[in-house]
């Protein structure tokens, strides 16, 4: 029985060492906004278009909201309300479409480990993902990719084991990282419905 709770003590609650972890000592915070393409609005026919195709809201009191771009409106997210997930709509301007082209919907998920917590259906696995895409995009292989044209880059930040962390996100961004990294990306950037 001391054996296991020696182990588990050692390895930290990712299940990776890390200098917060240990009996008396209190891991370091984490802090993230996960933010990316959530999916394309039209504005209703016959409309000018200068207004979010989705009701405004506020931030809820428990989270942090993060705005992407000035001139970003804090959204309802289409489906139901989750907590630690909110969406921005970006007008047609912000992605150079037409006036009266689409309005980008992004999606962004809060994310805070030791204690996991935040907009994931498993908050714990969406930290130890990030643990382990962090350490992964740090050591990148040869880099030769066919990569989809996005419309906004996919970016999480915040604060990670005690240091600023911004990182891409986006599916070229996994290009050389091997198939973990991409699973980890795919985890941590769930479609609207998720």
């Amino acid at each position: 029985m001391l054996l296991i709770v020696a182990i588990a003590g050692a390895t930290g609650c990712n299940g990776g060492g890390s200098a917060g972890s240990g009996p008396g000592v209190t891991a370091t915070p984490a802090q993230m906004a996960i933010t990316y393409y959530g999916t394309l609005r039209r504005c209703a026919a016959g409309t000018r278009c200068d207004a979010p195709p989705l009701p405004a809201t506020r931030c809820p009191a428990a989270s942090r909201c993060v705005s992407p771009a000035k001139g970003a409106v804090l959204v309802r997210c289409p489906g139901p309300a989750r907590f630690g997930v909110h969406c921005y709509a970006l007008p047609p301007s912000h992605t150079r479409s037409a006036r009266h082209g689409p309005w980008v919907i992004l999606q962004q998920r809060d994310l805070s480990c030791f204690p996991a917590r935040g907009g994931y259906a498993d908050p714990a696995a969406a930290c130890r993902a990030l643990g382990d895409y962090l350490r992964r995009s740090h050591d990148r292989g040869a880099r030769m990719c066919m990569c989809p044209l996005e419309l906004w880059q996919s970016l999480a930040t915040g604060t990670f084991r005690g240091r600023r962390v911004a990182l891409d996100m986006a599916p070229c961004a996994t290009c050389g990282m091997g198939h973990a990294a991409v699973a980890d990306r795919v985890l941590l950037t769930p479609a609207l419905s998720s």
